[in-house]
């Protein structure tokens, strides 16, 4: 929606002949306008001769800065081309093209340039003037839209923080649970509607050098296209219920909407009878959890502006085993080992909360998206080599489940000091296939 995104609503136009207007003029933007142009620039540059000429062009702009250095120094840096299906590639596009904004403009300079010739021959000799993308028979990028390019990158990356945080690569596995969507949806919230304020005293008629409004109208699209998302988190308690039931932000809801008493009520009510389900008699043994390493970021920061316990107010209710906990057990502190490994924490609190712990595994063990799936399934269809063809289901998933358990650190601690390469592990499981095809060919009638 940001970039691409479609919303009435968005403009402040009410009349519906305006909001036609409005429709085109974004949508001509889009296409001619600052990302337009630039993002045509990059999509040009795919054959080995434009890419030759890229590659010059960044010598020259590195002989341009640096007019001592010899072209040796400039590292020859590639384009990034958005892919619609991919998360933050356009965050990435925009990022490398600032990086080689001279390299860019003395590219797309060279075309135009190039073009101008061939169109004053052209017109010279009553001819028909060549076919050409419209961007070089534009000005190409002017500074002024390289500051747009700017502003759309710097809105673009609460974002990337965002599905950086739910794709789950943290090395200890904290992030990554649904546990975190409300507490991100809530940081993206408060990111989008305070660049919407920035913007809203903005006069984009006062004089024919003021701004244009699509930054504005694009974010408050974004900001409505993640209010609709949000609110289809009601379709599934296990959200409200992983939120509630991490050690950081168990009571972090209470805090974000105190004044929506209805949000509250409504998910309050569907936990209650998700955890009616759970709270039954049960007991598990407990565990000892080490301490572990502080971390934070920008979207923590956020979170705990909201997670102060002199704002929190104190209820008395039924004393079940939820009740218990949440006006039992201190909030976990930010960095600290519960707050980084949910589940290991509800693990040693097996004893005292028996059924509530089973909730708390359960629903603090679901991935916030399906990153880690996919990344399993292209490693998985890694190892189908051409050799390995014909191996059944069950050993591939085998071999899947022993590599993963070896990067984890399993296993016997005097040989699995630490993560296991990935050379040794395609060199061990060939030697198991190896021994395995052996043993199939000896039990094989000839």
């Amino acid at each position: 929606m940001l970039l691409w995104g479609k919303d009435n609503k968005a403009y402040d136009n009410a009349l519906s002949a305006e909001l036609v207007n409005e429709d085109k003029f974004m949508e001509e933007w889009r296409h001619e306008g600052t990302l337009g142009v630039l993002l045509q620039i990059i999509a040009y540059i795919k054959t080995p001769q434009q890419v030759e000429l890229f590659n010059r062009c960044q010598l020259e702009a590195h002989r341009d800065l640096h007019p001592d250095a010899i072209d040796d120094d400039c590292k020859l840096r590639e384009v990034v081309k958005p892919v619609v299906t991919r998360w933050n590639s356009f965050y990435s596009a925009f990022e490398r093209a600032i990086s080689l904004q001279a390299a860019i403009n003395l590219y797309a300079a060279h075309h135009i340039t190039h073009l101008q010739d061939s169109d004053a021959i052209a017109q010279a000799r009553g001819n028909k003037l060549a076919d050409a993308p419209n961007w070089m028979r534009s000005n190409g990028l002017t500074a002024a839209d390289w500051g747009v390019v700017t502003e759309y990158l710097a809105a673009l990356k609460p974002l990337k923080a965002a599905t950086k945080r739910s794709e789950g690569r943290g090395a200890s596995g904290a992030y990554g649970a649904i546990a975190e969507v409300i507490p991100v949806f809530e940081y993206l919230l408060k990111e989008y509607e305070d660049r919407v304020a920035t913007y809203e005293a903005v006069d984009y008629k006062a004089h024919n050098e003021a701004p244009e409004d699509h930054l504005e109208i694009n974010l408050r699209a974004a900001r409505t296209k993640l209010c609709e998302y949000y609110s289809k988190l009601d379709d599934s308690p296990a959200y409200y219920a992983a939120t509630i039931l991490h050690p950081r932000y168990k009571k972090l809801c209470d805090v974000l909407w105190a004044d929506k008493p209805a949000w509250l009520y409504s998910n309050n009510q569907a936990f209650l009878q998700l955890w009616a389900q759970y709270n039954t008699p049960r007991a598990t043994p407990t565990t000892t959890i080490p301490t572990a390493a502080h971390r934070s970021n920008e979207i923590d920061d956020v979170i705990n502006s909201y997670i102060n316990p002199e704002h929190l107010p104190t209820t008395n209710s039924e004393m079940d085993e939820y009740q218990r906990w949440k006006q039992g057990e201190p909030i976990a502190a930010d960095g600290s080992h519960d707050a980084n490994n949910p589940v290991e924490y509800w693990v040693a609190l097996r004893d005292q909360y028996p059924n509530l712990s089973r909730l708390a595994i359960d629903v603090l063990s679901i991935p916030a998206s399906s990153c880690d799936c996919e990344r399993m399934f292209s490693e998985l269809g890694d190892l189908l080599e051409p050799r390995r063809r014909k191996l059944g289901p069950q050993l591939l998933a085998a071999m899947l489940c022993i590599r993963r358990w070896q990067r984890a650190g399993f296993g016997d601690d005097d040989f699995c000091r630490g993560k296991l390469s990935d050379e040794y592990i395609d060199t061990y499981t060939n030697y198991l296939i190896g021994k395995l095809v052996a043993k199939d060919n000896k039990n094989t009638p000839s």
